[in-house]
């Protein structure tokens, strides 16, 4: 079982940060929370005329969401054991 980009948003906690407030911004937008790859997330700034800190923004939670995602797929193999 793989950890969505949708799953993930959902348990991030809520910080009140720049990159909070640009996930918060975002949460009921389903065309952000279905992003599967950095050329979609790419694509969804681009539609969307995100600018560069929001850009920064976006990508900061994009590599969160990799690290999130090995972290519960190496939990997952480990309960599988």
């Amino acid at each position: 079982m793989t950890l969505t980009f949708h799953e993930y948003l959902l348990q991030r906690p809520r910080r009140y940060t720049p990159v909070g407030t640009f996930v918060v911004d975002r949460m009921h937008d389903d065309e952000f929370a279905a992003i599967n790859s950095q050329e979609e997330l790419d694509a969804y700034l681009a539609l969307r005329k995100i600018g560069p800190n929001g850009r920064m923004h976006a990508y900061a939670v994009w590599r969160s969401y990799l690290n999130a995602k090995k972290r519960h797929h190496h939990a997952v193999a480990l309960r599988s054991l």
